[in-house]
């Protein structure tokens, strides 16, 4: 699995847990270093889901450029949850954690 469907099938399984969630399209007018996928979570916290290629990276925090790691780190440093993930079941286990 490439990133493009590991996104759509993350964000499938927010939709179906009733999470709002949306990807916005890199292009000119986005923001570099933004997580792939934003949120909201019950009770109002920020979600953002930075997505890696299933299988390239032993850790895939690893693998995020040095722009994604300071945007991250600024991320939750204001509270919000952020995960880096190469698979939907990464994503289920932090949100039942």
């Amino acid at each position: 699995m490439k990133e493009a469907p590991l996104k759509r099938a993350i964000l499938r399984l927010l939709k179906k847990r009733g999470y709002l969630a949306w990807s916005n399209p890199q292009n000119a007018y986005t923001r570099s270093g933004i997580p792939d996928i934003q949120g909201v979570l019950p009770g109002g916290r920020a979600l953002f889901i930075e997505c890696k290629a299933p299988g390239r990276y032993k850790n895939p925090e690893t693998g995020c450029t040095e722009l994604q790691a300071s945007t991250i780190e600024r991320l939750r440093k204001q509270g919000a949850l952020v995960l880096v993930v190469d698979s939907v079941i990464a994503v289920q286990a932090a949100l039942e954690a």
